[in-house]
């Protein structure tokens, strides 16, 4: 099903719930397929192999990359930020995300080599 419509069902709360809305849609919600059942460990495998696949762990890329996983998310651990401690050992500081990590290791990098050509001009 469609994220943006399942979004716009509850959105005017015109349904408490949703075999409700498949029922007016003139759907059997027995006949409707549901996917895996979403858990931490699930939505830290999920969260850990879009991170190897160079996806940003950010609400705007996740919305957009894997909603599932985004609903999931504040579903079963409250907070994108939460999900991303927890994936971080439960450390305060969240992983940052596989794009920003490089970009800082590179500069990190680049500034190394400035020391050590300021250190050998001396």
């Amino acid at each position: 099903l469609d994220p943006p419509l399942v979004a716009a069902v509850f959105h005017g709360k015109r349904f408490a719930a949703w075999p409700e809305a498949l029922e007016a849609a003139g759907l059997n919600p027995a006949e409707i397929v549901h996917g895996q059942r979403w858990t931490p460990e699930r939505i830290e495998q999920r969260m850990r192999a879009l991170e190897r696949e160079g996806v940003p762990l950010t609400q705007t890329s996740l919305a957009q990359h894997d909603p599932k996983l985004l609903a999931a998310i504040y579903r079963h651990v409250g907070s994108l930020v939460k999900a991303r401690q927890a994936m971080n050992g439960g450390h305060g500081i969240p992983k940052l995300c596989a794009e920003r990590r490089r970009r800082l290791q590179a500069e990190m990098a680049a500034i190394g080599k400035f020391i050590a050509e300021v250190r050998g001009a001396k």
